[in-house]
C-alpha cells in the first residue's frame, strides 16, 4: 500500500494526518431486491440511488397523511390537555406501557375524527389499542395529577 503524502496548506505541511486510501467496494453483480424495492447486496450495502427512494417514499407518506389528518398533533395535544389538565405521573414500566396505549388510542381517535370519520384504518387501530389497554389495566400505578 502506498502511503499518501501529508496534506499541505498555505503555511506549509498540515498537522492533520493524511486520509487513508479507500479500497474500492466491489458489489455483487446480482443484488436482491428488499421489501422497499432497494437493491441490496450480500454485504448489506444499499446503493445510494435506491436508498434515496426511501426518503422520497417517506416524504410522500408524510404528504398523504397531512392531507388525510391535517395537523393531528395539535388536536391530539388539545385533547390530552382536556383529559389530563394537570398531567400524569408514570414511574414503572407498566405505567409507561399503559400510558402509551392511552396516547395511541387518543391519537387514533383524533386521526379518525380529522378524516371526517372516514379513515377505517384509524378506527381499526383504535379498536386494537383499546384491547391493549384492557390487558394491563390493573397492572399500573399511573397517578392522574
Amino acid at each position: 500500500m502506498v502511503k499518501p503524502k501529508a496534506r499541505s496548506n498555505e503555511m506549509g505541511t498540515s498537522s492533520i494526518p493524511p486520509r487513508p486510501l479507500m479500497k474500492a467496494r466491489v458489489m455483487e453483480s446480482k443484488p436482491t431486491i428488499d421489501a422497499f424495492g432497494n437493491r441490496e447486496y450480500k454485504d448489506g450495502h444499499i446503493h445510494p440511488k435506491y436508498a434515496a427512494n426511501n426518503v422520497e417514499d417517506a416524504l410522500n407518506t408524510f404528504r398523504d397523511r397531512q392531507e388525510t389528518y391535517g395537523s393531528n398533533d395539535i388536536v391530539h395535544a388539545q385533547v390530552m390537555k382536556v383529559l389530563f389538565p394537570n398531567g400524569v405521573q408514570c414511574v414503572t414500566e407498566q405505567d409507561h406501557r399503559m400510558f402509551l396505549m392511552v396516547t395511541h388510542a387518543v391519537g387514533k381517535l383524533t386521526r379518525f375524527t380529522s378524516s371526517g370519520m372516514k379513515h377505517r384504518d384509524s378506527a381499526h387501530d383504535l379498536i386494537n389499542y383499546a384491547g391493549f389497554m384492557e390487558l394491563p389495566a390493573d397492572q399500573h400505578d399511573i397517578k392522574v395529577l
